[in-house]
Formats: C-alpha cells, structure tokens, sequence
C-alpha cells in the first residue's frame, strides 16, 4: 500500500494561528535556525537518504542526513548546502526562485513554493512555464541536473499520467510553478558553484540534460485536462483520530485517493476554538471538534458523482461518493466524521483551515479560447451561452475586463463549476440547498462572472432548458441556442424575468414580432409556449424575476 504524503505542521487560519506558536514571520530579514521553534518545524515532508524536508505554511528546512547518507567516497556532504546557497543567489532575481531565508552547516531554509506538479494541479501553460524556467537557468549559466529521478524518459506512466516511482522537483503553488533542490547543480558545467565547492561528488550521481525536461513532462501531462475535468478534490476530517492512516485509507472505494495528509493537535484556547468552528461551519456552533487532535485527509474523487442525500442542511445534490463515505464511516466507529459536500465547500473549509486549494487543482485559463475549449471538449456534458454573445468569440483577442460576463444554461451545474474552477459569489447559494448560482472564474489574473443555470433550476421549463441543449447551434467557437430557442428565450427573459424591457431588447422585439407592445408579445410567447407544453415555473434562483401573471 501507498501512504499518502503526511504532514504534522501547524498551519495559520483566517481567525488564528492554529497551532502553540506561529511560524516565524520572515521579511527582508535573515532568519536562524535557533530563532525557530523546534515544533515549528516538527513534521516530515520528505526524507531521503541525504536529507530530511520539513515545512511550514511559508517556509522548507531542508536538514542533511549525514549519519544516513550513502556517501561512497564523498564526504563533503555538506558542499550541497553550499552548492544550493550559491545557486539561489544566482537566481534569486527570477520569480520561480525560491527565496533564501536561512542557512548553517547542515540545514537550510527557503521560502514554500507548493507541492510536487501531478496530474490535478499542473497548470495549462506548463509546458511554457518550465520552458522558461530553463531559459532563465541557462541564460546565467546554471543546470540543475537532477529536475527528474530516475533519469529516464519511461519514468512517466502514460497511462496512469504519474511519476514511476520517482521524484519532481518542479512545485506548484496558486498554478505558478517553481524549481528547488539544487544540490546538484553546476555553474558553468563545474559543481565548484563558488569559491570554497568542492567539485567531487558521489559516484552515484548522474545528470539529466535540463532541456530534454520540457518535453518529458509534456507526456507526463499529456490528456491531464481530462484528469482535471473527471475529478474532484474534497477534505474529510477525523475529528479524534478514531480510525489509523492505513485503516482509513484501507476503508477506501477505488476512485477516492488521499493525496494529502495532516495531523492536527487539539485546540485549548476556547475563544479561538469556537471562532475558527463558526468560521468553519458558517454558523455559531458549540460541541467539541477541535478540541481533540484530529486527522485531516485532502481526497482526490477521480469519478465523482452527484446524487440527492439527506443532509443536515434539508434534501440536496451532493458528492455521493464522498458523502456516503462519511455515512459509513460514522455507522462505523460511532464517531464523528466532517466530509465536505461539494468543491465550493471544499474551497471554503480549507481557506478556514490554512490549507491551498490551488496546491491540490488548479485550472489556469489564459483566454477565452482556453475557456471554451475546455467546455467544448468535455465528455457527457453540454452548454449554450444564453445571450449576449454576438461580440464574444473564442479566441485570444477577445479583451477581458471587469465588463465581461457570461450566461450559460448547462446539463449539470456541479461539472460546470468543476470545468471552470468556479467559486460562488453570493449567499444563498446552490449549494447550500438554495438556488443562487452565480459565480466567477479567472482568465489570466482577472474575475470573468458567469451564471450557471441548469436543467431543472425552473429558470425556464425544464423540458425547455433540455431542448435548448439538444438543438444548440454553433458560433465563433462556442454553442448559443438556435434561431427560434433563441428569439423566445429572450423574450421570455425580458417578460418573465424582467420587470421591465431594455431599449436593446425593444429594438430587436421590433423587427423580429414586429411589435413592442408588451400584451401582443406576451400573446406571442403564451402562444409559442402553449403549443409546446411549456410552463413558467418559479425559478429556484431567488434573484430571477417572475412575473408569470403577465
């Protein structure tokens, strides 16, 4: 069996430091190892056979195994902390450095760039990400020699789209990607990097050409869309660790993979408590979770599911399998189980928990274009852009600003908002049981709005919504309604929904009804509807209009 990554660091909330004592907050300023806490660096990340990886929210101590290590004939194993320090300050001034904060004899401590690149956070520019990160390396003379183990091109499992027992070092954190470990690099082609570096190294150590990396990876990442596009991250919490790592994991159904772990120490502050369970649950809550030391596991569902359960916020879609899982768990130790319902939950419980999102999935759109070809090309899933769409069209040139917005009618709002990466804007939300579902989603570093209605949101009838997805047309990239579905949803948005008809909709009415007279269009529309059994039912979204009297 695999374990999952383990961690036992304390991590910062939005309310408070959860942990004893906070990390050390670094500025401009050099750091110690003596100005930090032991238990600050209490957990294990990683450990090899020459050193140890420890971490905080905003910092990595690398610690050398020096009793441990295989040296062969070398015995300077200290020149890799050497090597690195020169190294990082010769690239310190690129953006994808990590930053120097500390260093001794044996240890040394940067800032955290993220975790290893996988198949559900690697970014969609990652191919010119890395490129550039070579670019920049070679162009001051470095190679690093040691990006990928083992050195080979069949590291890369196609089918699985992972490492074959092997190492990365490129890490991923808000979808921008960075390099560490340099204790192999050269300068120049020399492994003395500085005066006073040893240019020996152990027999073991081959290098792997920089350049070829781009395009390894590439294969690594190869249909990685489609990975992204078929799963979900979700977090479950073992409030008084009741089940062990491996029985938990053991517990597993095939599709659910822990891919991240964390051991948390109970909450003694009282006041600091309750404010991180309110900022938790959303609500004023008053039991004891977190007052034990509790489990946190971060889930990958790579075949989610959205089924109506029962749920302590009324009958509702949820992630079934995550959900069921809780259940049975529950039934199991007779204790209490925390599993997050949707990925807008799951965004939210970790953001209260000092925990990156973004670290675990991240979807990285440069254009529009990217936008809709991720739409487009996504498996049991249909859309239309509802209205306002003559000027969009799915390429590169089109500008986004805080002007830009989209309307999309789709078949499942949950695999839209996982396509897009989408966050919820508003309260009464979808997934809480109530119908708003607007929501926003980025392009480059700006918010694109975009409401996602679905069949069944009773925005229009839903035997309509469905015919508007079945008869959908193509244009300009992307699918809009067809000519008829598109005249008579409009006028039914601007009747029903609208309390009154803009001067747009007016001028467009005119030639297509011939009439702008409110009582003959909405005979139209009544007409039209009538014939197609079509009713006007409330909409579940309580900032729509219906003015179904008219």
């Amino acid at each position: 069996m695999i374990l999952p990554v383990f961690h036992r660091v304390p991590l910062q909330t939005h309310s408070a430091v959860y942990n004893k004592r906070a990390p050390v907050s670094v500025g401009d300023r050099s750091i110690k190892k003596s100005d930090l806490h032991e238990e600050t660096f209490a957990s294990t990340l990683q450990s090899g056979a020459t050193s140890t990886i420890s971490i905080t929210n905003t910092s990595v101590l690398k610690r050398l195994n020096i009793k441990s290590a295989v040296l062969d004939d070398y015995v300077d194993i200290n020149a890799t902390i050497s090597r690195e320090v020169c190294v990082l300050n010769i690239l310190k001034h690129f953006p994808w450095c990590p930053a120097l904060l500390s260093y001794g004899q044996d240890f040394i401590i940067t800032s955290f760039a993220g975790y290893p690149l996988n198949a559900t956070n690697v970014p969609d520019d990652m191919f010119e990400q890395v490129l550039q990160i070579i670019r920049d390396m070679q162009s001051v003379g470095v190679a690093h020699n040691d990006i990928l183990y083992p050195h080979k091109e069949h590291v890369v499992d196609r089918s699985k789209r992972r490492l074959i027992n092997g190492k990365i070092e490129f890490m991923v954190l808000d979808g921008k990607i960075s390099l560490i470990d340099y204790g192999w690099a050269t300068v120049h082609g020399h492994y003395n990097t500085c005066p006073g570096v040893t240019h020996k190294v152990p027999i073991h150590v081959k290098r792997l050409n920089d350049e070829r990396i781009p395009y390894i990876l590439r294969e690594f990442t190869r249909n990685t869309r489609d990975v992204r596009n078929d799963s979900e991250i979700h977090l479950l919490l073992d409030w008084e660790r009741s089940l062990s790592v491996a029985e938990f994991t053991e517990s597993l159904p095939a599709h659910l993979h822990v891919v991240s772990f964390y051991e948390r120490d109970a909450i003694n502050d009282e006041t600091m408590r309750l404010s991180l369970l309110q900022n938790f649950y959303g609500v004023p809550v008053a039991d004891n979770r977190f007052k034990s030391d509790h489990f946190i596991y971060v889930l990958n569902d790579t075949q989610p599911q959205y089924s109506w359960r029962q749920t302590t916020k009324g009958y509702r879609r949820v992630n079934s399998n995550v959900f069921d899982l809780k259940k049975r768990l529950r039934a199991r130790i007779q204790g209490q189980i925390h599993a997050t319902d949707n990925i807008q939950e799951t965004k939210e419980n970790m953001a209260v928990l000092g925990l990156s999102y973004s670290s675990f999935y991240t979807k990285s759109f440069a254009s529009l274009s990217s936008v809709f070809d991720t739409l487009n090309h996504a498996s049991d899933f249909k859309y239309v852009v509802l209205r306002n769409f003559e000027n969009l069209t799915a390429n590169d040139a089109v500008e986004i600003d805080e002007h830009t917005d989209l309307d999309l009618c789709v078949s499942d709002y949950y695999m839209a908002k996982r396509l897009l990466d989408a966050e919820s804007t508003t309260l009464e939300r979808m997934e809480d049981g109530e119908g708003r579902v607007q929501n926003r989603f980025k392009v480059g570093d700006k918010w694109v709005q975009v409401d996602i209605r679905y069949v069944g949101d009773h925005y229009y009838d839903t035997r309509w919504e469905e015919a508007l997805l079945e008869s959908r047309m193509w244009f300009n990239g992307f699918f809009i309604p067809n000519e008829e579905n598109l005249r008579y949803s409009l006028l039914y948005h601007a009747l029903v929904h609208k309390f009154s008809v803009s001067e747009t909709y007016l001028v467009r009415f005119k030639q297509e009804f011939h009439t702008i007279d409110r009582a003959e269009l909405a005979s139209e529309l009544k007409s039209w509807m009538r014939e197609r059994q079509y009713s006007m039912p409330k909409p579940s979204d309580p900032s729509v209009g219906w003015l179904h009297g008219e």
